[in-house]
């Protein structure tokens, strides 16, 4: 009994061991594989904030943007002069021309087809804003220090109608009125706060309100009513 005792007691240490060693392993492993996966998080934030605290920037003077058939639809280029970016229809024509430059800036809007529908100009000295049919300008508002000026043309480019408000230059008060012109651009009729007044077709009086035997003086207000109106006097 005493021997057996002694033999049980002499295998308990190795036993312990032999777990404990086992134990030992599996808690290595499991701190390796814990390490691993906090070096690869921490790995990714570092990676995620170097990517955010430096932005890609492409430079060039010239962007082309194609759709999956690789056809181009729009382009961004600039030069010392201006930057225009274009966007085109699906048939590869102009659709729309933004233009920025030291000479004015301009939005161009044009149809399916191609076709100058509307432009907008801007610049130091005016604003203007057209709308074009068939090639040709139908109407058209111009608007500057002088005044501002609303006209309407036919197919020819004709003007045909103008209204205009803008300052007298004979008396530095505003002034506005309307004239309506035949096929060949002669104003056939003139009307404002300053009278009425009517021309033949080679542009001479033919009535106004102030009389057929006008004075210097009447006649010069007829000048300004003509001038209240016509578009060249808002360029």
């Amino acid at each position: 009994m005493l021997d057996r005792v002694v033999v049980v007691a002499s295998e308990m240490p190795t036993i312990n061991l032999e777990l404990r060693f086992k134990h030992l392993e599996r808690t290595n492993r499991m701190m390796m594989v814990t390490l691993l996966a906090l070096s690869t998080f921490v790995l990714g934030l570092a990676t995620m904030a170097a990517s955010s605290a430096a932005p890609r920037i492409v430079e060039a003077s010239t962007f082309l943007l194609k759709d999956t058939k690789g056809q181009i639809r729009a382009d961004l280029s600039s030069n010392g002069e201006a930057t225009v970016l274009r966007l085109y229809n699906v048939n590869g024509t102009e659709a729309v021309h933004l233009h920025a430059g030291k000479n004015g800036n301009a939005i161009i809007l044009s149809d399916g087809e191609g076709k100058l529908r509307q432009a907008s100009l801007v610049n130091d000295q005016e604003n203007s804003y057209t709308i074009v049919r068939a090639g040709q300008d139908v109407y058209k508002v111009v608007d500057s220090e002088r005044g501002t000026a609303l006209t309407f043309f036919d197919l020819a480019r004709n003007d045909l109608v103008n209204v205009g408000i803008g300052k007298n230059e004979t008396t530095g008060l505003n002034s506005g009125g309307i004239s309506i012109n035949d096929a060949n651009g002669i104003t056939r009729a003139s009307m404002g706060k300053e009278g009425f007044a009517t021309f033949d077709a080679k542009a001479k009086i033919d009535w106004t309100s102030f009389g057929n035997d006008l004075t210097p003086e009447e006649k010069k207000k007829v000048m300004d009513l003509i001038n209240s109106v016509t578009p060249s006097q808002h360029p």
